[in-house]
Order: structure tokens, then C-alpha cells, then sequence
């Protein structure tokens, strides 16, 4: 009898460790289900930014292509209306019949050609829509 107390009380004190042991563990179980939780919101956080940055390059990358088409563009309406431009600059120096040599007359159609140039450059900067104005449109949208 004294030997089956014996046995059900070591048996008692072995569970109790056990159930020591099961508490520790739940409550380390349990911690590292928390710090899973922060991990899974950093790697969210990170791709979310990752992400974010990538279509910011993507946007950025149109942006580069489009304006270097355009100018692609510009450049060679530049290029034809050169010629015109050139063309009837040197109809009207002719026109006014300067008294000089060859040389001077392609002088004479450069500086025409330039103060045109000027007028054109003047009211494009006029047409094209202020940096202030594209600022405030951004920010009210």
C-alpha cells in the first residue's frame, strides 16, 4: 500500500512537471506566433514598398521614353521647317536687295532666321501652360 502512495505520489509530481513543462511551452508557442504575426506585417510592408517603388520606375521610364520621343519628334519638325524657314528668309533678304557680297547674305538670312526664331520661342512659352499652374492642378487632384 505505502508502495502504491509512493508510486501515485511520484506520479502526481511527474505530472505536475509535465504540466509546468505544457505551460512553458504554450506560452513559448505562443510568443512565436506573435513574432510570425510581425514578420508576415514586415515581408507585407516591404513587398507593398518594393512594389510601390517598381511602378514609380515604371511610370518614370514611360515618362523618359515619351519625352525623348517627342523631342525625337520636335527635332525633326525642326529639321523640315529649317529649310523653309531658311528658304523664305533668303527670298526676303533678296527682296531687299542688301547691298553686299555672298557672304554677307547668308549673315543676313542667319540673323533673320534667328529673330524668327525668337518670335516663335516667345509664343510657344506663351501657349505652353505655366509650372505653377501645373503644380496647382497637380495638387488639387
Amino acid at each position: 500500500m505505502e508502495s502504491q502512495k509512493k508510486q501515485i505520489t511520484e506520479i502526481k509530481q511527474e505530472l505536475e512537471k509535465q504540466s509546468s513543462v505544457d505551460t512553458l511551452q504554450e506560452k513559448q508557442i505562443t510568443h512565436l506566433e506573435k513574432e510570425l504575426e510581425k514578420q508576415k506585417e514586415k515581408t507585407h510592408f516591404a513587398i507593398n514598398v518594393s512594389l510601390k517603388a517598381i511602378k514609380a520606375l515604371q511610370n518614370e521610364t514611360k515618362k523618359q521614353i515619351g519625352t525623348a520621343l517627342i523631342a525625337a519628334f520636335g527635332f525633326l519638325i525642326a529639321l523640315v521647317w529649317k529649310d523653309t524657314i531658311t528658304s523664305y528668309t533668303s527670298y526676303i533678304v533678296s527682296f531687299l536687295k542688301f547691298p553686299s557680297p555672298e557672304s554677307f547674305q547668308m549673315f543676313y538670312v542667319s540673323i533673320l532666321t534667328s529673330i524668327i526664331a525668337v518670335f516663335g520661342i516667345i509664343f510657344v512659352n506663351s501657349w505652353m501652360p505655366k509650372q505653377e499652374d501645373l503644380l496647382k492642378n497637380k495638387l488639387l487632384t
